[in-house]
């Protein structure tokens, strides 16, 4: 897929209700506030398979910064991405079953 599907305008409100935290559209990566309605874009939770029809409940907000650093990653491959260069960069032997 070369690009990510787009929710429709009406979906974005239910989106933007989901992802709503003390009156504030939040970021799903940092859980930090988006500034600004310029800034807040969508973007995939899971990966959507070419043949499925887009599932709103499968979006969440993202500020401009992270949408770009997500690029064609869902939000799930890109969390367990930063997860695992945590664990790579910390001190310390790795194993297998770690």
């Amino acid at each position: 897929m070369t690009a990510h599907p787009e929710p429709a305008v009406k979906d974005k409100k239910t989106i933007n209700e989901k992802n709503t935290v003390e009156n504030k559209i939040i970021c799903i990566i940092d859980s930090q506030p988006i500034e600004g309605k310029t800034e807040i874009e969508y973007h995939n939770i899971r990966p959507i398979a070419p043949d499925k029809k887009i599932d709103i409940l499968n979006f969440a907000t993202v500020c401009k910064k992270h949408h770009k650093e997500l690029g064609q990653l869902s939000i799930k491959e890109y969390k367990a991405l930063i997860e695992m260069e945590k664990f790579f960069k910390s001190a310390g032997l790795k194993k297998l079953n770690d």
